[in-house]
């Protein structure tokens, strides 16, 4: 079905609702302020419309709702500080919108947060939530990795600089830890070779650490268009549960490690340019 049509402020009448999906359609105008009176709502999906305005400070009223989807809008303006309170959130989807300035601090008020993700979107300093694939600046918060229940940082492409906080190690339910295409400038904590349950790794300029021998469940190391420089690490021979392992465009010397022929769930090697 495609529906093409603003929303009715009638909406906000129907109090007894707990799931809402009007994606995929063509809806425009601004998100209802009468949405917030639906106080049992668990879950949002406003994706892949036409919408523009704000994110409504209202939608802080909804303290049951686990998923809020408003991806691939036209929202625009700052993330409103009353999302902290919504104290159920387990997903926040917001990228491909037109949001701007820093995150809210309150953010970091979403224990049960796995997933964050507004990519292609925002602009400011992050505070301690998860962002996937923004255009965010300023550097990388260790309060992020204070919501220990999370299964995936994604940051990639954005404008991130500085360290890598050691209190990452925190994080020991992360599976996707993405943090390339940012100017991130040290290397990585050795702290990062705790992180026993990661799946999904890619990562930023100076070398490959060694700690990664310690990614046992690793699937997918993707480290195109970085600055690596020297010979490939000996360690990437151990990781056995590898399937795609890209190593595209870096400056690496040396052979190809022998230790690679032990990857033997590997269907995936880039190495090209």
């Amino acid at each position: 079905m495609n529906l093409s049509r603003t929303l009715s402020s009638s909406t906000g009448g129907l109090i007894h609702l707990t799931y809402i999906n009007l994606a995929y359609n063509t809806f425009v105008g601004n998100m209802l302020k009468e949405i917030g009176n639906c106080s049992k709502l668990g879950h949002l999906y406003l994706n892949n419309n036409q919408f523009s305005g704000e994110i409504l400070s209202e939608l802080g009223k909804l303290s049951s709702l686990e998923s809020l989807n408003i991806c691939n809008n036209m929202i625009s303006g700052a993330m409103p500080e009353e999302l902290g309170n919504l104290s159920s959130l387990v997903e926040f989807v917001a990228y491909t919108n037109n949001l701007t300035g820093p995150l809210p601090r309150s953010i970091g008020n979403l224990k049960n947060l796995k997933t964050f993700s507004a990519e292609q979107n925002l602009y400011g300093n992050i505070p301690t939530g998860v962002i996937n694939c923004n255009t965010l600046a300023g550097s990388f918060p260790s309060g992020l990795c204070k919501l220990v229940n999370r299964s995936a940082i994604e940051l990639d492409q954005n404008k991130f600089s500085g360290p890598i906080p050691p209190e990452i190690v925190y994080c020991q339910k992360l599976q996707r830890l993405h943090i390339a295409n940012n100017y991130f400038m040290s290397e990585l904590p050795k702290e990062i070779g705790n992180l026993s349950q990661l799946a999904s790794f890619n990562m930023l300029n100076g070398r490959i650490p060694p700690e990664i021998v310690n990614f046992k469940m690793l699937q997918r190391l993707d480290l195109p268009r970085n600055n690596f420089v020297d010979s490939l690490p000996n360690e990437l021979g151990t990781l056995l549960q590898l399937e795609l392992l890209k190593l595209s465009e870096n400056k690496f010397s040396g052979k190809i490690l022998a230790a690679l022929r032990n990857l033997s769930h590997l269907t995936e090697l880039q190495m090209g340019g």
